[in-house]
């Protein structure tokens, strides 16, 4: 489990970027929430997650016999 001395201003920071994206909010705006000028900067946010790979290989298993 996080402590809260774990939970930093760039915690946050990352949490938001990837949460928008996790919502399918577009990466144009993602960067501009962000104050990114470059897209590449944005793009970290893209990056899967150990869980988010774990959800991936999961869910067409769900339902299944």
């Amino acid at each position: 489990a996080a402590r809260i001395d774990d939970l930093t201003p760039h915690v946050l920071r990352h949490v938001f970027g990837k949460n928008l994206i996790d919502a399918e909010v577009s990466l144009e705006k993602v960067a501009a929430l962000l104050g990114h000028s470059n897209l590449n900067t944005t793009r970290i946010y893209l990056t899967p997650s150990e869980q988010d790979l774990a959800q991936a290989v999961e869910k067409p298993l769900v339902g299944r016999a």
